[in-house]
């Protein structure tokens, strides 16, 4: 974002390889919402059961003829490694959070099921983090590089969802919720260059800048669920593009000098929908879901995206999950498995005052995929009468390469917990 063009301008300057880290895309990790979803790898959409469903599916709460009050914390390690002209640098953030929490309320009706759910959600994060060393030399100079940048934070939702029964076996429902969040990043960076044939050719730079953001916005899904019979199951969830006002505060140190300045814009995403089905039988439960998010050129009609830019296309994914009940005890294990494209534009960044067609926006930065998202979890479920006890874990990878140069892997490990209680 803009608190760091400052910092991107004097990279590609002196150093000619660093990365664009954050320029007119903002860089987020979608976690999800809910124990038992995250436990199925969030393959959910036509399998929700509790009042995550709010989430996943809307529809889905009008199968559930009860009232359910639900907390969740998780815990997680957001990992990296960047490796450039052959030196590799480790480096990690842990944070313990409020997952999530509401109420779920069916109320009685002559048609069908109709039920309330009031929640809180924490289901995306801006952590991110990015260090490494190395030397460059090009033509007569060689250069030392030691760069950090770390930022932590994410968004929140609070709001209400309804699903109700519209014909047998088929619900509708729909959630809307105000979105909120907060960043905070620090970085720093250093560069000595000297000159390979005259030594005393020497150049060096240094800078720390810290941000702070705050956002607000609003999130709008909606959701069908279709019964057939007792076993499967079949739902559908369409997600309306966000649009998330910001306001940044940026403090930045270079060469002894200091700058204060802020800026505001909004945060966009693009149309995403999900699709899936769920066959419940009495040794098995399995959930398969394809998904997919539209191209920004769908949101931005009248501007030209290159077509080297990822913003351009689709990105789609697919994933399985599996419950199987254990027979010597009120327990269930699960396990799920997902495989998405990574978005390298998961928000388009649009300040105040910027042209409406700006090519930065645009741009991969020379940032190409590697490997693409794979979530692997598994999780146990103790449920004994109307109080259920979930445990989830999960781990996520990816791996980037930019301007050839830098190649950085990247994982999550997430630790998720949730007491339910219905009645």
């Amino acid at each position: 974002m803009r608190k760091k063009l400052f910092t991107t301008a004097v990279s590609l300057v002196l150093a000619g390889l660093i990365p664009n880290v954050c320029a007119d895309v903002k860089t987020a990790t979608e976690l999800g919402v809910g124990a038992r979803s995250y436990a199925f790898a969030n393959n959910s959409v036509a399998l929700s059961n509790d009042f995550s469903a709010a989430y996943w599916n809307p529809a889905a709460l009008s199968f559930m003829p009860v009232r359910e009050f639900q907390i969740a914390l998780d815990g997680f390690s957001f990992q990296s490694t960047q490796e450039l002209s052959g030196t590799s640098v480790y480096d990690d953030l842990q944070r313990l959070r409020l997952a999530n929490t509401g109420l779920l309320v069916a109320l009685p009706t002559s048609r069908g099921g109709f039920s309330l759910a009031g929640f809180f959600f924490n289901p995306v994060l801006f952590d991110d983090v990015v260090s490494f060393k190395g030397t460059a030399i090009t033509g007569a100079y060689s250069t030392d590089i030691d760069r950090t940048y770390k930022s932590s934070g994410g968004l929140r939702q609070w709001g209400a969802s309804f699903g109700i029964q519209v014909a047998p076996g088929t619900g509708v429902g729909a959630s809307l919720s105000l979105v909120t969040g907060s960043e905070k990043s620090n970085h720093y960076y250093r560069k000595l260059t000297n000159g390979l044939v005259n030594q005393d050719s020497v150049f060096y730079h240094d800078f720390i800048e810290t941000g702070k953001d705050g956002y607000i916005g609003y999130d709008l899904r909606a959701g069908l669920l279709y019964k057939y019979g007792d076993n499967l199951n079949f739902g559908l969830r369409v997600v309306a593009p966000q649009v998330i006002a910001f306001h940044e505060d940026i403090d930045h140190l270079t060469e002894g000098t200091n700058y204060e300045y802020e800026s505001t814009g909004r945060l966009y995403s693009s149309l995403s929908m999900a699709g899936g089905a769920a066959l419940t039988l009495p040794f098995m439960t399995v959930s398969l879901e394809a998904r997919g998010k539209a191209p920004y050129r769908f949101l931005f009609p009248t501007e030209e995206i290159p077509l080297t830019s990822q913003a351009r296309y689709f990105k789609t994914g697919a994933g399985v999950g599996i419950e199987v009940p254990v027979l010597i005890a009120p327990l269930v294990a699960r396990a799920g498995y997902s495989f998405d494209e990574y978005d390298l534009h998961p928000y388009i960044v649009r300040y105040d005052g910027d042209q409406e067609n700006d090519p930065a926006v645009w741009s991969d930065e020379e940032e190409v995929v590697d490997r693409n998202l794979n979530t692997i979890t598994g999780g146990v479920g103790i449920i004994t009468g109307n109080v259920s006890l979930e445990f989830s874990y999960g781990y996520q990878t990816w791996s980037l390469t930019t301007r050839k140069t830098l190649h950085q892997e990247f994982a999550i490990h997430r630790l998720l917990a949730a007491l339910s209680i219905r009645y």
